[in-house]
């Protein structure tokens, strides 16, 4: 989640997530316009989600990485200031992921019938309780 503690103020920022930077983003940025930056950002293509809420005057965009996990969990999104330094939008945004204390937002869709093991690895060590 990208949350804002105050949508009123005005200017832009950039997003970094891995070894890329987004084009400057508005302060009111649509969720369609974030996640065509976000897609834009890496080679091949990443397959990103975003939608945007906006409650008693702040927004809150949800972004959810369908792809390019590996680069995401070495290097997660962060908010930066735009591009001629300025950080008035950067430092009202604070950036916060879903998974934590050992539980991890994860779906996934079985397509045919049988018995499935699934194992979580982060870099390339299991992950248990």
């Amino acid at each position: 989640l990208i949350q804002s503690s105050d949508s009123s103020t005005t200017g832009y920022f950039r997003l970094s997530w891995g070894d890329s930077v987004s084009t400057e983003l508005q302060h009111d940025v649509s969720a369609p316009a974030m996640q065509a930056a976000l897609v834009a950002m890496h080679e091949p293509k990443a397959q990103v989600l975003v939608s945007r809420e906006t409650s008693s005057g702040k927004h809150t965009w949800s972004v959810t990485f369908l792809s390019h996990l590996e680069e995401w969990s070495r290097d997660q999104l962060h908010v930066l200031p735009a591009g001629d330094g300025s950080s008035v939008v950067a430092d009202i945004l604070t950036v916060s992921k879903g998974a934590g204390s050992g539980v991890y937002p994860v779906r996934y869709t079985v397509w045919r019938k049988g018995t499935y093991e699934v194992a979580v690895t982060a870099a390339g060590s299991a992950v248990s309780d």
